[in-house]
């Protein structure tokens, strides 16, 4: 065993054991990446790590390329790549990101977890759109959005700054839509795209069509459609899941005015709609449990649909004292089963946000204060025919000043904000307030290699019950157990450091490689009771609380990236442990989910001007160390998944592009590890999928 005992300023000490297993296990991916790499000498063409305000340069410059930024410590990527594997979902984007998982085989089955952390507790947006809560069980997620319309994805697990929202307890993902102006060449006045393809394991059918129109120098209008038909899932070894087909539609209509003068501009509508024959129980709940003749709880027809309007303006003159930006947005959530009591549940979110940030030269050094304000209202609406309807509604307003420091080798960054929240469930309501504070920094100390650590702190008012259960809300309905007792405001706090270096040549080629450590604790978890038996939806709410313990995730994540010519191979290793998960199934299922270590060699290559070729290997070991006292998770057997993606546009039929790919080539059945397990069963991902497309840009 393996014990390093890192001290970060006096407010973090950090422990990470390298168990003998752990060790074990790193000699057995890097065997099988070596084996596989003997067969498949596919490798990849990308960046090698930098800094964040790098990437966000290098992102802004280079229109066509969609970039993730990973947090502090990982290399950059381009979501082209998961175009090139006909992404069709969003953990289609992430398959290649050890610290991510998104669990539950079929499509409304998804859980998304950033480092061990559910996705209900991360601040999640698009175009700077909060969605909000869980509807039906877990239904209502950002998970139905369409990849193709993504033009950059931020991924930050660590520390986040107080101008980035308020209620990131585990992290935060921002996803940025594409402007009409990303598709047009320099000149050309119309666009746009026609793509048709096809899936093998959910025998998915899908058409996409785009176009984009520049009005002015400066403005341009986009439109897209896509739609999506497809089957029950299929599992490694041949089985399907049954009920899980659908289809899904995406819509985004997007007006971009841009560098008019000191003035910007962008307003979109984007809507999702997701439909098909299903089982009303949660998504993940496993299928095998359901009786043969489906009477007692059978599959019903049911929508998800999400519109989402946002307007951004920003306005940058020549002058360090002004830098505006103002945002508001609103987006609804429908859930609607027709067949069940006609039931529905709605999330209504409206909110916005205005800032202004000021540079101060320093002589020789540079201060960027940005003070702004927040808001946010999430009203919910559950009804059934035969139970009318119920309304609960949460609310937040944040004010914030966040300070950017730079000197010499030196980035230095400390902010606060406050929050003021309110949450009413019907009989009862609660509000309260809570001051946030962070700091950190990195430091250069030389060329290509940097070191950096930060703290911060979040808050949230209101828990992430769902209105599927909020509705259930009795008229004695208590606060911590006592008919005049107070819940406390949820926290989160989040220690993170680590080392990154980049183009540092190595050979023929250039090595890039980052490592980081991290724990996030979060404290106050809102709880819920519900006396009875029976499923959760039908049981009274009778009292809601703040768990008595500390939820803490601590490990550390790593990196090596590879690039030579058109070359790049990278190799990423991500291991944490999770403990102090309250045990019951519907607590620990939307808090946090232990898993195995997980490595990743993804490798791309350009083989020709007109032919580039891809192979990922995905390696997650055993998951044997459990939460005590609960049941949803379970140990569960490591696995091995090989992908691979060709990919043609031949220059003699210029705007044609042919792409192939094949994900889990090997067929493995196998069971995520964040899945829910009940009865010792639990619904399998997908077996071999391939995937075929064919495209034409004009």
């Amino acid at each position: 065993m393996i014990r390093i005992d890192i001290m970060v300023a006096p407010v973090m000490h950090l422990r990470i054991i390298l168990k003998k297993g752990t060790i074990m296990f790193i000699r057995t991916a890097l065997a099988a990446m070596l084996g596989a790499a003997s067969a498949l000498p596919f490798t990849a063409h990308a960046q090698s790590p930098g800094s964040e305000a790098e990437d966000a340069e290098t992102a802004e410059q280079s229109t066509p390329d969609i970039v993730i930024v990973i947090g502090r410590a990982s290399p950059v990527s381009t979501l082209d790549r998961a175009l090139e594997f006909q992404a069709r979902q969003v953990r289609d984007i992430f398959d290649t990101e050890p610290g991510i998982d998104i669990a539950g085989g079929t499509r409304n089955g998804q859980r998304l977890f950033l480092r061990g952390v559910e996705g209900s507790n991360l601040n999640i947006t698009v175009d700077g759109a909060r969605q909000g809560r869980n509807l039906y069980n877990h239904r209502g997620g950002l998970l139905n959005i369409d990849p193709e319309i993504l033009k950059r994805v931020d991924i930050q697990p660590g520390p986040a700054g107080a101008d980035q929202g308020f209620g990131a307890l585990g992290g935060a993902i921002r996803f940025e839509t594409i402007d009409a102006q990303d598709q047009l060449a320099p000149g050309q006045t119309l666009g746009g795209f026609i793509r048709a393809a096809y899936a093998s394991a959910s025998e998915a059918e899908r058409v996409a069509a785009g176009a984009s129109l520049r009005l002015s120098d400066q403005v341009a209008v986009l439109a897209y459609a896509t739609g999506t038909r497809f089957s029950d899932l299929r599992t490694g070894g041949g089985e399907r899941v049954p009920f899980s087909g659908g289809e899904d539609r995406t819509y985004l209509i997007k007006l971009s005015a841009l560098d008019m003068g000191d003035h910007a501009l962008r307003a979109a509508y984007e809507r999702n709609d997701a439909s098909g024959l299903n089982f009303m129980q949660r998504g993940d709940y496993p299928w095998q449990l359901q009786p043969e003749d489906v009477r007692a709880r059978p599959p019903q027809d049911q929508s998800l649909v999400r519109d989402t309007y946002t307007l951004r303006y920003a306005y940058s003159p020549a002058t360090s004292w002004l830098d505006v930006g103002m945002s508001a947005y609103s987006s609804r959530n429908d859930f609607f089963a027709p067949a069940s009591n006609g039931e529905r549940f709605i999330s209504q979110v409206t909110g916005g946000d205005i800032r202004n940030t000021a540079r101060f030269d320093l002589g020789g050094a540079q201060l960027e204060t940005t003070v702004g304000a927040d808001y946010f209202d999430d009203g919910g609406t559950a009804s059934r025919t035969d139970q009318g309807t119920h309304y609960t509604t949460n609310r937040n307003r944040g004010l914030y000043v966040q300070n950017r420091f730079y000197a010499g080798i030196w980035r230095l960054y400390a902010g606060v904000r406050h929050d003021e929240f309110s949450a009413d469930y019907g009989p009862r309501s609660a509000s309260g307030d809570a001051i946030s504070f962070n700091a950190g920094g990195e430091a250069a100390f030389h060329p290509g290699f940097t070191v950096f650590a930060g703290y911060g702190e979040s808050a949230r008012g209101f828990g992430n019950l769902p209105i599927h259960f909020a509705r259930n809300a009795t008229a004695d309905l208590t606060f911590n157990g006592a008919a005049d007792g107070q819940l406390e405001s949820e926290r989160g706090r989040q220690w993170e450091a680590g080392a990154r270096g980049r183009a540092l040549p190595l050979g023929p080629g250039l090595l890039g490689y980052q490592g980081v450590v991290f724990r996030t604790d979060i404290s106050k978890a809102v709880l819920f009771d519900q006396p009875g038996s029976g499923g959760l939806g039908g049981r009274p709410l009778t009292n809601l609380r703040n768990h008595g313990q500390t939820i803490r995730i601590e490990g550390w994540e790593a990196g090596l990236d590879y690039t030579l010519d058109r070359i790049l191979t990278s190799l990423r290793y991500s291991t944490s442990d999770i403990s102090n998960l309250p045990p019951e199934p519907q607590f620990i299922a939307r808090l946090g989910a232990p898993r195995g270590d997980q490595l990743v060699w993804d490798t791309r290559v350009s083989l020709t001007p007109e032919i580039s070729a891809g192979y990922t290997l995905r390696h997650t070991r055993a998951l044997s160390d459990v939460p005590e006292g609960q049941i949803v998770y379970t140990p569960k057997p490591g696995y091995t998944l090989h992908d691979l993606q060709l990919s043609w546009a031949p220059r003699r039929w210029q705007g044609v592009g042919m792409e192939l790919s094949v994900t889990n080539l090997t067929d493995e059945l196998y069971i995520a590890h964040s899945t829910l397990t009940q009865d010792g069963l639990a619904t399998a991902e997908a077996g071999r999928d391939v995937r075929v497309s064919l495209s034409y840009r004009f």
